[in-house]
């Protein structure tokens, strides 16, 4: 084999060589775009659960404001039983069941 075909030869091989790394540089570039598109999503999905984290405190804490008015409201109450109770005697009618 004389020098010129060996010279052909190995061209012939890093022509095909070039062409595989267009075809990976190309699917790289497809990967790259489907990352970009994965990470705006994750970025939406993201501020999603960040607003719904927000509302959840939010209305933790308007729970136990409640909470506490409806304790407030109960002690008061008892407090109120207490008085009432040992000022006046109320006949608990008794029941048939």
């Amino acid at each position: 084999m004389s020098n010129e075909e060996k010279i052909l030869q190995i061209l012939a091989a890093m022509q095909e060589d070039i062409a595989e790394l267009k075809t990976d540089v190309a699917g790289l570039k497809t990967d790259v775009a489907g990352l970009k598109t994965d990470v705006a999503g994750l970025k939406t999905n993201v501020a999603t659960l960040t607003q719904r984290v927000d509302q959840m405190a939010e209305d933790i804490d308007e729970l136990k404001e409640g909470q506490e008015e409806i304790r407030s409201g109960v002690n008061t109450l008892l407090e109120w039983a207490e008085e009432v109770g040992g000022t006046y005697d109320f006949p608990i009618p008794k029941m048939k069941i």
